[in-house]
Parts: structure tokens; C-alpha cells; sequence
């Protein structure tokens, strides 16, 4: 079982979060236990703040971001989602569409590819949307799904996001 981010920074298991409040837990949670705070403890107890303080630096690096945190909530379940040991594979129909992304970032203008941007943006965070709701109404086939879903649009995005940048740069 994995650890639970969320018991560690005290927060109720739940997808949508309030990012103010997180970060406010995790700089209260870092003065508290941060090894340099904590000299005057023994050699064990320092050891033992170290790796606390490692464990809140995933968490709240985890927590933050919104695939890292759904990946996360699913792994609770039991459901693996993060790569390689994926428990729910990504249907045949997303992997062609993100082929035909990868297609179009090949081949595409400047202005071809940044309404591709624009595109996958809207896609980005209608699933956001998407997932949101299936947590909250307790889908976790549709969350992992979903979750799957936006792991590829985040690296279609990155993809993207590069050539654009190079095609900036050339322009220059």
C-alpha cells in the first residue's frame, strides 16, 4: 500500500483541493519538521524529521499537481495508472488519437499548431473537469480512464509546447 499524501498533510481524500490551503499545510508541516529546525534533537530524531520532511516535500509536490494527485487517489484504490504497471490500459482509439497529435505537431505551421495548442488546452481542462466529477461521484473506472486520458494530452502538450519553441527560436 501506498503511502497516503493526503493523511500526511492532514487533508480529507478528495481530488478537488484547495491549492491556498495546501500550500499553507505544507510550509506549516516544513517549519515544523524541517531538519534544520530540529539541531538541538538526537541523531534519530533528526534522522527520523529528515525523512519526514522528505515524505511532505512529495506529498505536497504530488498533491499539487492535478494528474500527480488523481494518479495518487487511484493508487489507494488499488488502481495503477502511473506507466508501465498500469492496471487499466489505454484503449486503441486514445492511442490512435494521440498518434494523429503527434502527426499533426510533425506537420503543422506555426499557427497550424498553435490552434492545436489551444485545442489540447480545451481538452486539458475539460478532462480536468471530467475527473473531478468522477471522483466526486465515486467512478474510479471513468477516474482512471480519464486519468489515462489526460497522462497523454500532458505529453502531446509538452511535445508541442517544444516545437513551438523551437519554431520561435528559428524565426529569431
Amino acid at each position: 500500500m501506498e503511502s497516503n499524501y493526503f493523511a500526511l498533510l492532514e487533508l480529507p481524500v478528495a481530488f478537488d483541493l484547495d491549492k491556498e490551503h495546501l500550500r499553507k499545510l505544507y510550509t506549516q508541516l516544513q517549519q515544523r519538521f524541517h531538519p534544520d529546525r530540529v539541531a538541538t534533537l538526537s541523531t534519530e530524531d533528526r534522522q527520523k524529521n529528515l525523512q519526514l520532511s522528505m515524505d511532505i516535500n512529495q506529498a505536497y509536490h504530488t498533491l499539487k499537481d492535478p494528474l500527480l494527485r488523481a494518479q495518487h487517489l487511484l493508487a489507494l484504490e488499488g488502481i495503477q495508472v502511473n506507466g508501465e504497471n498500469d492496471t487499466i490500459k489505454p484503449p486503441p482509439a486514445l492511442l490512435m488519437e494521440m498518434m494523429e497529435f503527434r502527426e499533426a505537431i510533425q506537420e503543422g505551421s506555426v499557427v497550424h499548431l498553435q490552434a492545436l495548442q489551444d485545442a489540447l488546452a480545451k481538452q486539458w481542462n475539460d478532462g480536468l473537469d471530467s475527473l473531478s466529477n468522477a471522483f466526486r461521484t465515486k467512478h474510479m473506472a471513468r477516474a482512471a480512464e480519464e486519468t489515462i486520458r489526460l497522462r497523454y494530452i500532458e505529453k502531446i502538450r509538452q511535445e508541442l509546447r517544444i516545437k513551438l519553441q523551437h519554431g520561435k527560436e528559428s524565426l529569431v
